[in-house]
C-alpha cells in the first residue's frame, strides 16, 4: 500500500483523498500482527509433525516439510514451490537480515508455505469447522447475552484471463439475539475461554434455546458482503486506482515516446527511400515497429483495466461457535462477587467518560466502542482525518495491577504511534479527583504468547511511563 504522504493531490486530483486516507486507517486498523500469524503457523505446521527449533529471539528453523505441504503448494502455484527445508524463518521485517546472523525468510501473506499451511489447514478441519463448538466469555468487559460466531472465508479476485486473488480473508462476525451484527478488527475469538465441567448444564440449556437453534447462515452471507465484502473491494479498488494511474501514466510515456521515435524514423527513412538513399534499416521496419509498440501499449492498459475490475467470490461460511457470557453461567454467585463486578462496571466508567472528556478538550472526536469490542475502547479522530486507537484501564487509586489482554496487546503494537495506553486512577472523593495518563508504545517490550490469554502488569510502572493526554 502507498504511503500516505505519496498521496499527492496534484497526481490523483479527481480522488478524495480523505476517504482515501479513511480507507486506509480502516486496513491499517485490520492489518495481521506477527504474531498472529506466528501463533497459527507454527500451531498449523506442527500439526503435520514437522520440527520447528526456535534458534534465536523472533527466528526459527524448520525441518524437511511433509509432502503434504509441499504438494499443497504445487498445486496453488507451480512457479513459486516451497523449499523443503528452511534454515531461518521469522514474522517480522526487521529481523530478515540481522548483524553477523543468517538471513531469514519472512513468513507473512502472499508467501507460498503460508498460503500452503492455510490451505492444508482448511482442508483438513474444515468438518471441524463446520461442526462448530461452545466458548465462554470471561472477560470483565462481555456481554449481557449469548451470541454466535461465525468463522467467513472471503475472496476478491480479479477478471484477468488467469485471474488473481487480490484479497483472501476470514471475518468473525458475532450476531445477537436481536439480529444485531458486529465485526471487529480484533478476532475476538483469542479472548475466549473453553467451557468447564461445571458448565455443561447451563449451556446445554442456552444451545437448546430455538434462537440457537435457528439457521443464521442467510443473515450472515447477506451482511458478509454488505459490510464486510463489499467496502473491502471499495478500499482495495481505490488502492489499485492509485497504483493503477501512476502506473498507466509511466506506461504510456515511456510506449509513446518509443512510438513516436519509429513513426519519426519511418518518415525519415521513407523520404531517403525516395531520394534513392536505402539504408540497412528500412523505412517498412521503422513502421513495423511503431505499430507492434501500439499493439503492446494497447494490451498493457488492458491488462491494467483487468486488474482493476474486481469480482466477489461467494462467501463460505466455515465455522461456527456459541460464545456465552461467563455471568449467565455463574448463578451460585456470592453476593461479595456481584458487589464487586457492579463497582467494576462504576469504576471503568467513570475511567471512559473522563477519557472521553481528555479527548474532546484536545479537538478530537472521540467515538466510544460497544463493551464487547476486542482490541480497544475508544476511536478518537482528530483534525486531520488521523485515527488513534485508545485502550482505557481503569483502577481504584491505590491498585497494585491491571490485566490486559492478548488480544489487547496485538493490537496496539499493530497500530504503533496511533495507539494509546490510558490509564484513569479512580478516586475515592469522587470524579473530580480522578487522574488520567496517556502512554504511548505501552506493549512493544512484550511478546504475547499463543497460549497466553491475559498478562497481570504492574500498575506504577506503566503510570510513571505515562504522561498528560496528548
Amino acid at each position: 500500500m502507498l504511503a500516505e504522504r505519496a498521496l499527492h493531490p496534484e497526481m490523483f486530483s479527481s480522488l478524495n483523498l480523505d476517504e482515501v486516507r479513511a480507507r486506509m486507517d480502516k486496513a491499517r486498523e485490520r492489518r495481521l500482527q506477527p504474531a498472529n500469524i506466528a501463533a497459527f503457523f507454527l500451531a498449523a505446521l506442527t500439526r503435520h509433525a514437522r520440527r520447528i527449533r526456535k534458534q534465536d529471539k523472533g527466528r526459527n528453523e524448520i525441518t524437511p516439510h511433509p509432502a503434504r505441504v509441499i504438494d499443497t503448494a504445487r498445486r496453488l502455484n507451480r512457479w513459486a514451490p516451497v523449499a523443503e527445508q528452511y534454515e531461518r524463518i521469522t514474522f517480522e521485517l526487521s529481523r530478515m537480515h540481522p548483524d553477523g546472523l543468517a538471513d531469514a525468510s519472512l513468513i507473512a501473506p502472499g508467501h507460498p508455505l503460508l498460503h500452503a499451511v492455510i490451505e492444508a489447514t482448511i482442508d483438513d478441519l474444515g468438518p471441524t469447522l463446520k461442526q462448530g463448538t461452545v466458548l465462554v466469555d470471561r472477560r470483565t468487559k462481555q456481554t449481557d447475552a449469548p451470541m454466535l460466531m461465525f468463522s467467513v472465508e472471503q475472496r476478491i479476485e480479479n477478471t484477468a484471463d488467469d485471474a488473481d486473488t487480490v484479497s483472501h480473508h476470514f471475518d468473525y462476525p458475532l450476531v445477537e439475539q436481536d439480529g444485531t451484527v458486529t465485526v471487529s478488527a480484533a478476532p475476538p475469538y483469542l479472548d475466549y475461554d473453553r467451557p468447564d465441567s461445571t458448565e455443561t448444564e447451563a449451556i446445554a440449556e442456552i444451545a437448546g434455546s430455538d434462537w440457537a437453534r435457528q439457521n443464521h447462515e442467510k443473515l450472515v452471507r447477506s451482511w458478509a458482503y454488505r459490510e464486510g465484502l463489499q467496502p473491502r473491494m471499495d478500499e482495495i479498488k481505490t488502492r489499485l486506482d492509485i497504483e493503477t494511474a501512476r502506473t498507466r501514466a509511466q506506461v504510456k510515456d515511456r510506449l509513446l515516446a518509443e512510438i513516436n521515435h519509429w513513426d519519426r524514423e519511418h518518415n525519415r527513412l521513407e523520404a531517403l527511400e525516395r531520394a534513392g538513399t536505402v539504408g540497412r534499416l528500412r523505412a517498412e521496419t521503422a513502421l513495423i515497429r511503431a505499430r507492434q509498440l501500439d499493439e503492446r501499449l494497447s494490451h498493457r492498459l488492458e491488462q491494467l483495466d483487468e486488474a482493476t475490475n474486481l469480482v466477489a467470490v461467494p462467501a463460505v461460511i466455515r465455522g461456527a461457535a456459541l460464545v456465552v457470557p461467563s455471568a449467565l453461567l455463574a448463578t451460585d454467585a456470592p453476593p461479595e462477587a456481584q458487589t464487586f463486578a457492579r463497582q467494576t462496571e462504576e469504576v471503568e466508567r467513570r475511567a471512559v467518560e473522563a477519557v472521553l472528556a481528555a479527548e474532546r478538550a484536545l479537538g478530537r472526536e472521540p467515538v466510544e466502542m460497544p463493551r464487547n469490542n476486542p482490541g480497544y475502547d475508544i476511536q478518537s479522530t482528530d483534525r486531520n482525518g488521523f485515527v488513534h486507537y485508545i485502550e482505557v484501564k481503569g483502577r481504584i487509586e491505590g491498585s497494585d495491577t491491571f490485566t490486559i489482554t492478548t488480544n489487547e496487546i496485538t493490537f496496539a503494537q499493530t497500530q504503533g504511534d496511533r495507539h494509546r495506553l490510558a490509564l484513569v486512577e479512580v478516586s475515592t472523593n469522587g470524579s473530580a479527583h480522578d487522574l488520567l495518563r496517556y502512554v504511548s508504545d505501552a506493549f512493544t517490550h512484550l511478546e504475547p504468547s499463543a497460549t497466553t490469554r491475559s498478562y497481570n502488569e504492574v500498575w506504577r510502572d506503566y503510570w510513571e511511563r505515562g504522561g498528560p493526554p496528548r
